[in-house]
């Protein structure tokens, strides 16, 4: 308990406002434990804050009881009034924290407790998450991405500005799809002669190239794709990569996908088998279009409030149940570390958002 002294009665006109948690105003699914607090001054010109008392309850009607306090940090004799610690006990996931706070000036004066303010935790442990990851992808895209393209290498002399690679190949009629990537940047490409539009890059653009995808109309019977790509030093070494899946037309059965096979052009001029690189890293594949994904379901009651916790690597537009309005903006809380069964550990955004039944 915390005893103010006679000269140090409640000044109405100091006052602490603007409360945050995490950066946020009352925010939802936030993805820390022990978020960081923060508040504004407001008071007469020249006002500083010297102290300042946090108290913090499960339920806003019990702020000011005095008992039942799941933390009351007592007057803390410092200035800050950004980046404070919540110093109450270990919170669970889904927990709604209601929290005041109230400081001192350096005349000893105390403002009156500022209205309460809010936040709640998300899902905060890994065995709290029940849904699976969805591959937000079609059958054939996925299919795609299950045949990776391998990296493959040829090394160069200083004198040699590029690399010259080729792949024959025999085909049903139809369009098929090449994805292709290089460490450094594709300058050419061209099947049976005819040249093929390489994706424009600025080279003070910030880093490399992204991988090009091209559609490609192919006759019945053999073809040749060239590519010549740009050499790059690494450890003093001068070398070319190249990494590219060929996807056949399809007839009747799965798809053909193609990434080995190509060749590369010696000193000499003869062609000889491009070597497998070793370095086999994650292949860049293009990003695609956003997708709209859905989902129903049937509530047997008419719910106050609902919560919807979304997990997503790079990120998710806020969604919208039908029938229902959101009460509160979809809070984005990140980059947080997101476990996939995937090879990779990706960044990704967590958005909570509440929605209420209308009627």
């Amino acid at each position: 308990m915390v005893v103010t002294p006679v000269n140090a009665a409640a000044d109405t006109k100091l006052r602490a406002t603007a409360l945050r948690a995490a950066s946020a105003c009352n925010p939802l699914g936030i993805g820390d434990a022990q978020p960081m607090l923060s508040w504004r001054i407001a008071g007469p010109a020249g006002t500083m804050q010297t102290a300042y008392q946090i108290r913090a309850a499960s339920d806003r009607a019990q702020l000011g009881t005095g008992r039942s306090y799941l933390w009351n940090s007592g007057r803390i004799s410092e200035a800050t009034s950004t980046g404070v610690r919540y110093g109450g006990g270990p919170l669970a996931s889904c927990q709604r924290i209601h929290w005041q706070v109230r400081i001192w000036d350096a005349a000893g004066r105390v403002s009156p407790w500022s209205e309460p303010a809010s936040f709640e935790t998300g899902l905060l442990a890994a065995d709290d998450w029940r849904g699976d990851w969805l591959a937000v992808e079609s059958a054939l895209e996925r299919d795609d991405r299950l045949v990776e393209p391998r990296w493959l290498r040829v090394d160069l002399s200083e004198q040699e500005g590029r690399a010259r690679f080729r792949l024959t190949f025999s085909s049903p009629a139809g369009e098929g799809l090449l994805t292709i990537d290089t460490r450094s940047r594709l300058l050419s490409l061209s099947i049976d002669g005819q040249k093929l539009a390489v994706p424009d890059w600025h080279p003070d653009a910030y880093g490399g190239p992204p991988a090009a995808r091209l559609p490609l109309a192919l006759t019945a019977g053999d073809h040749v794709l060239f590519a010549e790509v740009a050499p790059r030093k690494d450890h003093g070494r001068a070398s070319a990569t190249i990494a590219a899946q060929l996807r056949l037309p399809q007839m009747g059965g799965a798809a053909q996908r193609i990434v080995d096979g190509w060749e590369c052009a010696a000193r000499d001029g003869q062609w000889q088998p491009a070597l497998a690189d070793e370095r086999q890293e994650h292949f860049r594949w293009p990003p695609s279009p956003a997708r709209l994904l859905r989902r129903r379901f049937m509530l047997t009651a008419k719910p106050r409030e609902m919560r919807l916790h979304v997990a997503a690597e790079g990120g998710a537009t806020p969604p919208s149940p039908s029938g229902l309005i959101r009460r509160t903006p979809s809070r984005r809380i990140g980059p947080a570390k997101i476990e996939s069964d995937r090879l990779l550990q990706t960044q990704g955004i967590l958005a909570s958002s509440t929605w209420t039944n209308p009627r």
